[in-house]
């Protein structure tokens, strides 16, 4: 989503609470003039009917992905956006430019302590092992006749060596892991 489709932080403020303590997101009250295109009903009406129901409720769910989202309406239509992204923005006072990493790796934890602005290659160095992944260790591989290691750095692969045991080159590689910045939750 562009940044000109995203809603206004100031929209953002008026309509939603940030608990920092839980990571959540409430609605707060409303004003008729919040309603916007209501048909036949007039606005005051929508208006209590909304309070009464939302007002003060969780405002984000859980997406299918495991992140959590929030829909806005606009007047220029419905946004679904991220949770975290919203809270950032309502935070800070302006969009996030990078992408956001949850800290702890988990993708609903929309605590402010768990949330930075981190670059592509900072968020892969925090990113868990992949459930698909059949080898002990991230960047560990057997090329029949002994245990290689590499890392990526900044895009580029480096071979770390090859061992006759499974166990130096796993070492080798979380040296390299924590030499070049990789979380302790990377490859687990």
């Amino acid at each position: 989503m562009t940044d000109k489709n995203l809603p206004p932080v100031e929209l953002l403020r008026k309509l939603l609470r940030y608990d920092p303590e839980t990571g959540a997101l409430f609605w707060r009250e409303r004003s008729p003039s919040d309603f916007f295109g209501a048909g036949p009903v007039p606005a005051d009406v929508v208006c209590r009917r909304w309070n009464t129901r939302l007002c003060g409720k969780r405002a984000d769910s859980v997406s299918g992905n495991g992140y959590r989202q929030v829909n806005i309406s606009t007047p220029d239509g419905k946004r679904c956006l991220i949770a975290h992204r919203v809270i950032w923005a309502i935070t800070f006072g302006s969009w996030p430019t990078l992408p956001l990493d949850h800290i702890n790796g988990v993708r609903g934890d929309n605590r402010l302590e768990n949330l930075r602005a981190s670059t592509p290659s900072q968020n892969s160095r925090n990113a868990a092992r992949r459930s698909d992944r059949r080898m002990p260790c991230a960047g560990v591989r057997w090329n029949g006749s002994s245990w290689t290691a590499q890392i990526s750095i900044g895009g580029v692969r480096t071979h770390l060596g090859s061992f006759s045991c499974l166990f130096d080159a796993v070492l080798a590689r979380l040296l390299a892991e924590r030499a070049h910045g990789y979380t302790m939750r990377h490859g687990l």
